[in-house]
């Protein structure tokens, strides 16, 4: 595998018949989700989705939300992925700052701003809005054929369309907006690679294509987006997707589908490690457990081992990270640790001018490597605050590496309280 490729390519040339996606009594081979994704590629290109055009995707974790993520891709545009269920004036905000040439709904209805055209993906069902679904010039074949083998002999214009270059720009993702106003953050195909075979690579990752991988993340955030739906289709494995977290409900899902990938948040494992009446097996088909996007509470994962013999690793990551580049041993974590650097992520920790620290003392994270974006939606000051010379990316956390190589995240430099919105 190499980062090279984009997700799309990796789909396309992946082994068809293979189931991709789970949902409710809903099965899609790769096969299948290569076909979507090209004719909802061609729906864009027919509504004038230009190479490098933004396509927002309102996004719940869904079949036709992964479906549209992928398609604005094939159409060589890039998707702006939103919250379908923010207030109409957040949306109006992030719209406003990406100006979309058009909508893609992921199976939910949201409420738009006048004036935006919405649509679905192929394969969506649902009344009122038109479905994005043309077979592109030489059929959908020849298109999944170019795309699975990078075909050289394409034109300039068609390589672009179909968005393979690894620095072009894939996706926009909103920051959480916790050291300040939430801002746009534009990740390349090399960002979103980058992350992916880091996290596919780790020494015992649990990463393949018989890996069945349970999606309750929220798709317009970066760790579930990237660090888990965009690494398990990398890998080849099968997906489940849950719209909405619900303790027991998901519990019954791992048992179902006999789940050996978990990826959630703290809140989530601290969900499962309070349910009442859950049964001690209820995980046992879980082999690879992982936690980001907070802390995880040294207590939480002890509870997690206690009750179902599960080892929970935590993470780290930033939206400007493309995901997850930290990650500790997924066969013997550290609770309270984070872990060692994945790939190529190279990290330091400097003091308030820019010197690294003394061994054992605490730091600022700076970041640099593959996964590191590039530029903020529309640019503007901010980026010249977050990027340093030489590629540095300075995350605003305080961490400390302990005497193996692990990275403890033990403070903000600076943090904005959210209350209400404000």
């Amino acid at each position: 595998m190499t980062a090279e490729r984009s997700l799309v390519e990796v789909i396309a040339s992946a082994e068809p018949a293979s189931i991709a996606l789970v949902q409710g009594d809903r099965r899609v081979t790769y096969g299948e989700l290569s076909d979507l994704m090209v004719r909802t590629a061609g729906g864009i290109v027919q509504r004038g989705g230009v190479p490098g055009s933004r396509v927002a995707v309102a996004a719940p974790s869904a079949i036709d939300t992964v479906v549209a993520y992928l398609g604005v891709q094939a159409a060589g545009c890039i998707s702006v992925m939103l919250n379908p269920r923010a207030p109409r004036p957040e949306l109006q905000q992030r719209l406003d700052m990406v100006d979309p040439a058009l909508v893609v709904l992921g199976g939910t209805q949201v409420e738009l701003p006048e004036g935006l055209a919405a649509y679905r993906p192929a394969g969506a069902s649902g009344e009122g809005l038109e479905v994005l679904d043309e077979t592109p010039a030489g059929g959908v074949q020849a298109m999944v054929r170019a795309l699975a083998v990078g075909d050289n002999a394409a034109s300039d214009g068609q390589r672009r369309r179909e968005g393979l270059a690894p620095d072009d720009p894939a996706v926009v993702l909103f920051t959480s907006g916790v050291a300040g106003p939430p801002q746009g953050v534009v990740l390349t195909h090399r960002n979103l690679s980058a992350v992916q075979l880091g996290l596919v690579q780790q020494p015992d990752s649990g990463l393949d294509a018989s890996s069945v991988g349970l999606c309750v993340l929220p798709l317009a955030h970066v760790f579930g987006l990237n660090s888990m739906l965009g690494t398990m289709l990398r890998a080849g494995a099968s997906v489940v997707v849950a719209d909405g977290f619900d303790a027991e409900a998901t519990l019954e899902l791992v048992k179902q589908h006999q789940v050996t990938v978990l990826t959630a948040v703290p809140q989530m494992w601290a969900a499962w490690a309070g349910l009442e009446g859950a049964r001690s097996d209820a995980l046992s088909s879980v082999l690879r457990a992982t936690s980001s996007a907070a802390h995880l509470p040294i207590s939480t994962a002890a509870e997690m081992f206690d009750r179902f013999g599960v080892r929970v690793a935590a993470g780290y990551g930033l939206t400007e990270t493309a995901g997850t580049i930290v990650l500790d041993d997924l066969t013997d974590p550290v609770p309270g640790t984070v872990g060692r650097p994945l790939g190529e992520t190279e990290i330091r920790l400097v003091d308030v001018d820019g010197h690294a620290v003394d061994e054992g003392d605490p730091g600022e994270i700076w970041v640099r490597g593959p996964s590191v974006f590039g530029s903020y939606s529309g640019g503007g000051p901010v980026i010249r605050s977050m990027l340093s010379p030489g590629g540095w990316c300075r995350t605003g956390d305080v961490g400390v590496f302990d005497e193996d190589g692990r990275l403890s995240v033990v403070d903000r430099l600076k943090d904005v309280i959210i209350v209400g919105g404000f």
